[in-house]
């Protein structure tokens, strides 16, 4: 992404919402282009200010960031794994050529004379001398191969987790543009339950999903999901905020009990009761 707000506020993507408004009216005060000495300086600072703000201060506007923020840092670590993999498999096979340069050079050339060759007994005894290390390169070759199988078998099943691991990414940022561009709370449901039945312990799913259900007023429904996201991923403060916060906005905006409202019928009837 070319635009980061995190890095125009320095702060860091865990901060709260009063933290974020606390930073924009700080840095609104200090670039204001009024007090400032350079104002076109100012102006472009500004711009860059209530440019990151108009994202991290919309909570649906700042959770569509983040998913796709997260999605870029999945891929780069994919694309770090990869490197590294390849790394290592050319480092081994390096390491295997050098050995095989090394044993080759250090292994004498065997010579056979003719009178060796007539006798029998100097026959057998020279079948046995070439089985014995023939017997050993086979058992090398057979564990280096095993080696080479076991590293290209970590390869690629690293290879193909990753594409199926982005594969899913991809479909979560789908369901988060359906659900936060178009509005459509079904269709970006019935994609992270399919990106569920695919990964059971996938967390952005049940994030996303948690949203949703707030957003449709099933409070419940969305603290189940931000639970079972936090015992997935329990170092993850990010959702433990975004659980507190929901929990706490809920029970600031319920109605507090009182005395049940009267129906029509029982309001006619106490008056008839008063005559």
């Amino acid at each position: 992404m070319s635009f980061d707000p995190y890095s125009v506020f320095d702060v860091p993507q865990s901060a709260n919402f009063e933290t974020l408004r606390a930073v924009y009216r700080r840095l609104a005060r200090e670039n204001h282009p009024d007090i400032a000495s350079d104002k076109l300086a100012a102006t472009a600072r500004m711009a860059q200010i209530n440019r990151a703000w108009a994202i991290l201060g919309d909570e649906n506007r700042r959770a569509a960031f983040d998913a796709e923020l997260r999605l870029q840092n999945h891929e780069i670590q994919r694309q770090e794994v990869q490197r590294q993999e390849v790394l290592r498999r050319e480092t081994a096979q390096r390491e295997i050529a050098r050995a095989q340069a090394n044993r080759r050079a250090t292994t004498p050339p065997q010579k056979m004379t003719r009178r060796a060759e007539k006798s029998p007994k100097n026959a057998a005894t020279s079948r046995g001398a070439k089985q014995k290390p023939s017997t050993r390169q086979k058992a090398r070759e057979a564990s280096g191969k095993m080696a080479r199988v076991h590293r290209e078998s970590k390869v690629l099943s690293a290879s193909h987790d990753s594409p199926r691991a982005l594969r899913l990414m991809r479909k979560i940022t789908l369901a988060s543009r359906l659900f936060h561009r178009d509005g459509n709370a079904g269709a970006a449901i019935e994609v992270c339950r399919a990106v569920l039945l695919a990964d059971g312990r996938n967390v952005p799913a049940r994030e996303l999903l948690s949203e949703i259900y707030a957003a449709q007023n099933r409070i419940e429904v969305a603290l189940m999901m931000l639970d079972q996201a936090i015992q997935i991923a329990p170092d993850d403060r990010l959702l433990r905020r975004r659980r507190e916060h929901l929990e706490l906005s809920h029970s600031s905006h319920q109605a507090p009990l009182g005395v049940p409202r009267r129906s029509l019928w029982q309001k006619l009837r106490a008056r008839l009761l008063k005559r």
